[in-house]
């Protein structure tokens, strides 16, 4: 084996460090080498370093097969393998560039050898939140299997990442507040809906200023909250009867809108989920004003043949001084994924709850997650900015986004100054079609509204 160079040995024991490393962990604290030194690797792909490194990157994907079998990297040991790609990054280019085009070719070397490793690795962790500048797996679903059909343009085209390879991303450094998750705790969605799926609205309310009550205060300040149906049973049996029929219809993926399924009707619901031959691969039970920990919040309910979870809405509905009253729920967006028998990740799902999708920062936090599906429940008379949003996002990051939302009626009773047709179902998808959209004229609920997964 060649010796080790002294200003290699040094940079390694910089960014690695002496002792033994998990293999995740060393690849990202190469591409952290990366995003703070992107104009000198902006420099090095420039003059065709990265055609220069293959041979040697490729080398070392081989070294790294044979002799990393498990979860650990010996720096020392691994110094005298990156020797190859070391002297070709500075025979071409000299100081902050050469490094950091090595540190990146050697990030996808791992990324090649070992990256299949790495959730399994994640989820051994049990801990799902991601803190800024920290190391996720990525996940990868098969959307060509999916659409059988021509795909927007792969992330990655759009430009060579800097700080993320096939497998594995770092969360941003600045995350605007808004915390990333990748849970691997349940099986959520344990599996993609197949090829020719359904998935469906499910609108129970009519009219909600008329089918919905709710509590209003001045002081301290104005605001509105405890939102719960005028008449819960007849409510409650909406939301059974719409999700047997879902059920009955072989739907993969159901969804209701923001504030329409109170506590009693999630447990109609459950019940009849439970009754089903066959049940939806995934439920988003729209969310509801609940006591959680002693204090009110909006909280979505996930419900899945095998597991549950919940979503408490962080970015609550205001209208000039008029604010939701409830407890603002620390920001997070947190990806529920699965994965499969050779530990890849294969599918996830993030639901927001109306506003929570708009802000800025769960924007920025879904173009890191790369979400498979992301479902927001909704209600608002304003819909617009869902359907810019809804359609950024599917390009940027090839996720399918689903929007189910409640209005008012368009006959002028009750509706607000909004959008003269809001949306009530949304699905925008990483293929060339234009999305679906169903606006609340074409509708009349109580009722199913129905669209295929992947078209």
């Amino acid at each position: 084996m060649p010796a080790v160079p002294h200003d290699l040995a040094q940079w390694i024991d910089e960014i690695l460090g002496a002792d033994a490393i998990e293999i995740d962990r060393a690849a990202a604290a190469l591409l952290r080498v990366c995003r703070d030194h992107a104009a000198a690797l902006r420099e090095a792909r420039s003059a065709g370093v990265d055609r220069a490194l293959a041979e040697a990157g490729a080398t070392l994907a081989g070294w790294i097969g044979d002799h990393v079998a498990g979860e650990w990297l010996w720096p020392e040991a691994f110094a005298v393998a990156v020797v190859g790609v070391w002297r070709v990054a500075h025979a071409e280019l000299g100081g902050v560039a050469a490094r950091v085009a090595a540190a990146r070719a050697i990030a996808e070397a791992l990324d090649d050898a070992v990256g299949h490793r790495y959730a399994a690795l994640f989820r051994k962790r049990r801990r799902w939140q991601i803190d800024p500048g920290e190391p996720f797996p990525v996940v990868q679903p098969d959307l060509r299997r999916l659409f059988a059909g021509a795909l927007i343009t792969l992330p990655d085209r759009r430009e060579t990442p800097i700080d993320r390879t096939r497998r594995l991303a770092l969360a941003p450094a600045v995350n605007d507040g808004v915390g990333l998750a990748l849970d691997l705790a349940g099986e959520v969605m344990a599996a993609p809906p197949a090829p020719g799926a359904e998935l469906a609205a499910a609108l129970p309310i009519a009219s909600p200023s008329r089918q919905l009550r709710w509590h209003q205060r001045l002081d301290p300040r104005p605001a509105f909250g405890d939102v719960q149906p005028v008449a819960p049973g007849e409510l409650a049996t909406e939301v059974e009867r719409l999700a047997a029929d879902a059920a009955a219809r072989g739907v993969a993926v159901l969804v209701f809108p923001e504030l329409s399924v109170d506590d009693h009707a999630l447990g109609r619901l459950r019940g009849a989920l439970a009754a089903a031959a066959s049940r939806p691969l995934l439920v988003v039970a729209g969310s509801r004003h609940a006591e959680v920990d002693g204090v009110r919040r909006n909280v979505a309910t996930l419900l899945a043949p095998y597991a549950e979870a919940t979503h408490a809405k962080f970015n609550p509905f205001f209208a000039g001084e008029l604010v939701e009253d409830v407890a603002i729920a620390p920001a997070e967006v947190r990806a529920h994924a699965t994965c499969d028998a050779w530990g890849r990740l294969g599918f996830s799902v993030v639901v927001l709850v109306c506003k929570d999708f708009l802000a800025p920062g769960a924007q920025h936090a879904l173009e890191a997650l790369r979400a498979s599906l992301v479902v927001v429940p909704a209600w608002s008379e304003k819909t617009a900015v869902f359907e810019s949003d809804a359609r950024g996002l599917s390009g940027k990051t090839q996720s399918i986004v689903v929007v189910v939302n409640q209005a008012e009626p368009r006959d002028g009773g009750g509706g607000g100054d909004g959008d003269d047709d809001p949306v009530v179902l949304l699905v925008a998808r990483p293929t060339l079609q234009v999305p679906t959209i169903v606006r609340r004229s074409e509708v009349a609920p109580p009722c199913l509204v129905t669209a295929k997964f992947a078209e």
